[in-house]
């Protein structure tokens, strides 16, 4: 408070103060007349009390009223403040299909055949060539291998979707409006 304000303030109190024990006595004076000398005293006391009440009441409603003309003293101050907000998006697409691959397999497989043996033995004397002549058939027999191919069941897939949580950082810089007070003067400012 500068001491000019606190020069006006105290001289309203006092005039408050010397208003109401001068009208406190008059009051006092004329009750005193019809009743006895103690509420002299008294009156003297409220009318000071009440006068000191009229003397702070007047310096809070004249001492605006005399403000210099100042334009509107209010500032807001802003800042920024982060909301967050998720919503889905379709990030990609996925599409599954059977394929159809092909792969040789070599695989060894045992097979018969029949070979015809001519084993040639020596002939007694006593044996006689006279036999016909006539040609021997002997069918030979072999084992031939046979591809079948079937389809078959050996595997089951599934195929589904699930969610998986994970932690994203985000960085925002944020405005923040702060109050700056030019003082090149070097005048007085105070701050509550």
């Amino acid at each position: 408070m500068n001491v000019e304000v606190g020069q006006k303030k105290t001289t309203y109190v006092v005039n408050g103060i010397v208003g109401g024990v001068i009208t406190g006595a008059l009051v006092g004076g004329i009750l005193a007349i019809f009743g006895g000398s103690a509420i002299i005293g008294i009156s003297v006391i409220a009318g000071g009390i009440l006068g000191a009440v009229i003397g702070l009441y007047k310096y809070r409603t004249l001492s605006h009223e005399h403000r210099p003309n100042v334009p509107n003293s209010k500032m807001q101050l802003r800042e920024e403040q982060l909301h967050i907000d998720k919503r889905r998006v379709q990030r990609g697409e996925v599409t599954v299909h059977k394929e159809v691959v092909t792969e040789n397999k070599n695989i060894v497989v045992p097979v018969l055949r029949e070979e015809l043996v001519v084993e040639k033995k020596d002939l007694d004397a006593s044996m006689d060539g006279d036999e016909p002549s006539e040609p021997i058939r002997i069918p030979l027999r072999e084992e031939r291998i046979e591809v079948i191919k079937h389809p078959m069941l050996v595997n089951e897939v599934e195929v589904y979707k699930r969610q998986v949580q994970e932690n994203k950082a985000i960085q925002e810089t944020l405005k923040k409006e702060k109050l700056h007070i030019g003082n090149p003067k070097k005048v007085r400012v105070f701050k509550k």
